[in-house]
């Protein structure tokens, strides 16, 4: 089947949002991942909140997406993705690298300070897991998100990711 805008319907992909906040924290994201950018790569995004009660939901998430997106602010304290003490996402995203492939999972981290390379350096090698299991660390300033023009070129990494997970 093919869609209006001339890429066959089954190439376009469900992306999946998994994260420990409330879906209203990175609804800039999927505000995103539904608008016209995303339009000819993206057939449906979905939440997964992460609970420690709940891991077959969030393992019946990561098998109902073609690509997913590990989700955490800063606004929950400190980055503690991986291999830090009280680490929140460790055995998730192994999982999700595992079920989807490293290719497949990208981990985004918002509400920063600064989101230069440094930046991320810094991250991935305290963190160094994020670049085992995912194949890029997206990291977007409190800033960027409240201006468009700033937050394009972030959203066009994404996507440039999503395509390449296919």
């Amino acid at each position: 089947m093919w869609s209006s805008f001339c890429c066959p319907v089954s190439s376009r992909r469900t992306v999946g949002i998994f994260s420990r906040s409330a879906s209203d924290d990175y609804e800039w994201l999927t505000r995103a991942l539904n608008s016209s950018m995303f339009k000819n790569l993206v057939n449906e995004s979905m939440s997964v909140y992460i609970s420690n009660r709940e891991e077959e939901t969030f393992r019946d998430g990561v098998q109902n997406c073609d690509f997913t997106i590990l989700y955490h602010t800063k606004n929950r304290g400190r980055i503690n993705i991986t291999n830090v003490t009280d680490s929140m996402y460790d055995e998730q995203l192994e999982y999700m690298s595992s079920y989807k492939g490293r290719v497949n999972v990208i981990v985004v981290v918002d509400d920063l300070e600064k989101a230069d390379y440094e930046e991320k350096r810094r991250i991935i090698r305290h963190q160094p897991d994020i670049m085992k299991y995912a194949q890029d660390l997206v990291l977007v300033t409190a800033n960027e998100k409240r201006h468009p023009h700033l937050l394009d070129p972030k959203l066009q990494s994404i996507k440039e990711l999503i395509s390449a997970g296919e």
